[in-house]
């Protein structure tokens, strides 16, 4: 077995995506290129190194060294349980300051879908602000609809998101008239919706609203983050309903705060 057979073991049991598999595992590799040590023999030290090494010569922007960050949490205090982590600080992520679609142009892009499982899957990276790999991935029963939030298994460890009031009401008939049962919320024959085929409906819905804008599934997650902001939300608590736990780690959401959250989708209508 090699060095890295059970990250790789552990990734495919969670049904984790090829794009994410594939990343976690480049980057221990590289890490352990870097130290030129075996995984059991990797410090604190080796993990600040490395990430110094990211920053200050390969030149990495803050959210590639926190993705690699991530990647290394998940092998050595999630797998080899090594308590290496102390201390270890990320740089800044940069500021919500991507393009975005504005809220005519969201609604626009919603309406001009005629499928119910495509107009869900988008409504859900800009109503929750999850990732596209997050959103092929997710199952029914990460979805409380009393609570009005939803999990995902990705990256570090699950994390909570809220569920527009509105959404749930395309949810809720979306699951009553879907054909295929399935533990996925997004099934196909072969499992659930690809990540490229998800990325294809959304680059269809925008062609099809003449949205003058390279819309892309990222773009409807900037798009939440930056209305959030713009609706009074705190720059902290938007990085950690995105999931940006590696700047404010110690930040955690109660579930009456998860409540007063209110999802931007919900002031489209």
């Amino acid at each position: 077995m090699t060095q890295l057979e059970g990250l790789e073991n552990e990734l495919k049991s969670r049904g984790l995506s090829n794009l994410t598999l594939k990343a976690y595992v480049r980057h221990n590799n590289n890490f352990l290129k870097f130290t030129k040590k075996k995984a059991e023999e990797v410090l604190n030290d080796d993990i600040k190194n490395y990430l110094n090494h990211l920053s200050e010569e390969k030149k990495l922007k803050s959210s590639s060294i926190t993705l690699a960050l991530s990647a290394l949490k998940f092998y050595y205090g999630g797998i080899l349980k090594k308590q290496i982590f102390d201390n270890i600080k990320l740089p800044q992520i940069e500021e919500i300051n991507k393009e975005a679609l504005s809220k005519e142009e969201i609604k626009k892009l919603i309406e001009v879908v005629e499928n119910p499982k495509h107009k869900l899957m988008i409504c859900l990276m800009y109503g929750s602000g999850l990732k596209v790999s997050e959103v092929v991935n997710l199952r029914v029963n990460d979805l409380n609809i009393n609570n009005k939030t939803g999990k995902t298994r990705f990256d570090v460890g699950e994390r909570s998101f809220v569920l527009s009031t509105k959404i749930i009401e395309f949810l809720s008939e979306y699951l009553q008239n879907r054909e295929k049962e399935s533990e996925f919320l997004f099934p196909t024959k072969k499992g659930y919706v690809s990540i490229r085929m998800a990325q294809k409906i959304v680059n269809n819905a925008a062609k099809t609203a003449k949205i003058d804008k390279k819309v892309n599934c990222n773009m409807l997650r900037d798009t939440y983050s930056k209305h959030l902001v713009e609706s009074g939300v705190d720059n902290k608590t938007v990085q950690v309903l995105l999931g940006n736990y590696g700047v404010y780690k110690n930040l955690k959401l109660t579930k009456e705060q998860m409540k007063n959250i209110v999802s931007p989708f919900d002031s489209l209508y």
